[in-house]
């Protein structure tokens, strides 16, 4: 009987033990949940497609190297793993002006006329709003994934092209930078790292795609040459970006 109370008595011990370790991570579990954040993040934007494309006969050719993306971000966990998410973001591309000189070089090859290229930035901004989903996590880290769509504003480069020959005057060809709104979207997942209560580290990766018409850009001449209107097309500017930020936790 003896041995039976002790058994007994051991059985309840780890019964409760364990009963009493499940709460604690449950508890620990409850206090890492957060309800949202509002947070801002930069990093890298690569871009890719023809927005990295280097074909000078090709009119979608974005000859865009590597640039900066910046955003603010706000996430609300509505009911269970699903949320929303807010994102304002603007990003810059620069030219790959190497890329693009050697192309005009050999367009003129053979001609007596060199050339060089002065070229501004692509840029994109705008806002886009989606669902997320909360992917099971523990303790202070949390994944999610999003989808997400919108507006953008998209800013062709405005470009200045010199063409020059022996014993002649240069001629400066200039190409105005015109805004162009249209449809957005974004799909990608994010990090959140909890510091304390009210702080947290957020992890961003992206892909963010707009494909605005390219209309009416005018280019004028400095030999007074009549300006050239150019025709209507579509141009992809499609970037992968990496951020990573700070932010403040909705409770």
């Amino acid at each position: 009987m003896k041995r039976i109370l002790l058994s007994l008595s051991f059985l309840l011990l780890i019964f409760f033990s364990a009963r009493a370790q499940k709460q604690k991570v449950l508890d620990d579990l409850n206090k890492n949940q957060t309800k949202g954040w509002v947070g801002i993040s930069a990093g890298p934007s690569f871009p890719v497609g023809a927005m990295a494309n280097t074909n000078l006969l090709d009119s979608t050719s974005g000859f865009a190297k590597t640039g900066l993306h910046l955003n603010i971000n706000i996430g609300y966990q509505i009911s269970g793993p699903i949320g929303i998410c807010m994102l304002f973001h603007s990003t810059a591309n620069p030219i790959n002006t190497d890329a693009y000189g050697k192309a005009i070089s050999q367009a003129l090859s053979g001609s007596g006329i060199y050339g060089s290229v002065e070229i501004k930035p692509w840029q994109m901004s705008g806002i886009l709003v989606g669902p997320y989903y909360k992917l099971p996590s523990y303790g202070a880290t949390s994944f999610y994934l999003r989808a997400l769509i919108g507006y953008a504003n998209v800013t062709n480069p405005e470009n200045k092209i010199t063409l020059s020959k022996t014993g002649y005057q240069s001629v400066v060809a200039t190409t105005e930078s015109v805004d162009f709104m249209t449809f957005s979207y974004s799909l990608g997942g994010g990090t959140n790292i909890k510091l304390n209560q009210y702080i947290q580290l957020i992890l961003n990766f992206d892909f963010l795609t707009a494909t605005p018409t390219i209309k009416d850009l005018k280019t004028t001449y400095s030999n007074g040459a009549p300006y050239y209107i150019s025709k209507a097309y579509d141009q992809p500017y499609s970037i992968i970006n990496i951020t990573g930020g700070i932010a403040y936790i909705i409770q």
